[in-house]
């Protein structure tokens, strides 16, 4: 199950992954075929996506200045000028808890992602923080297919005591079966660092 939908596939077990220092035993796999680019910028290809089923009892940093991932034992400092937000865990993932105005979003903190993407529900009663939302289509790629979804603009959201002002984002309807749960998926490349303290629900991010 992904932003886009819901798609069925082989499910595989690895007896041993290891990433970098850590390992973890009896990961279950998804086996499925991508539909969106297998190419990383440099041309090596991209072979697999590692969940956070795999990677919630984990702390570490991704440095994307630096394109490196550091593993951590104890929870990371908080540096200054950084802002803490909250993990809620749900269906074998996080959700970034956003406390909002009017009301609260809860995102899922996505590497992958290009862009900030928003769901709004079929009946349109979803609270999105939008100042506008364009005629103008685009679509949206995962690992379950592709969606329709229109370009849009957020006036404010608050990350903590970070706030992005009109930020463009795209919007997809939410009303078929299978669109993963939250609010939308939050581009986590558009910070500098990124620090999961996974144990202690913790999600620390630093602005470029």
């Amino acid at each position: 199950m992904s932003a886009v939908g819901r798609k069925t596939c082989v499910v595989a077990r690895i007896g041993q992954l290891t990433l970098g220092d850590v390992s973890n035993a009896d990961v279950l796999a998804v086996v499925a075929g991508l539909d969106v680019p297998d190419t990383a910028l440099d041309g090596t290809r991209v072979q697999g996506i590692v969940g956070q089923d795999v990677l919630a009892a984990w702390r570490y940093t991704i440095d994307y200045r630096e394109r490196r991932i550091t593993w951590r034992d104890a929870p990371a400092e908080v540096p200054r000028r950084a802002s803490v937000l909250a993990l809620e865990a749900r269906d074998d993932r996080f959700l970034v808890v956003l406390p909002q105005r009017d009301s609260t979003l809860r995102l899922v903190p996505d590497s992958g992602s290009e862009g900030l993407v928003l769901f709004q529900n079929g009946d349109a009663t979803s609270p999105l923080p939008l100042t506008s939302v364009s005629a103008a289509r685009t679509a949206i790629a995962g690992i379950a297919g592709r969606a329709d979804a229109l370009q849009a603009r957020v006036s404010t959201l608050r990350l903590g005591s970070t706030t992005l002002i009109d930020y463009p984002a795209v919007v997809v309807t939410r009303d078929r079966e299978g669109v993963s749960g939250g609010d939308g998926l939050l581009p986590l490349h558009i910070f500098a660092r990124v620090t999961f303290n996974g144990p202690e629900r913790q999600l620390i991010i630093e602005q470029r």
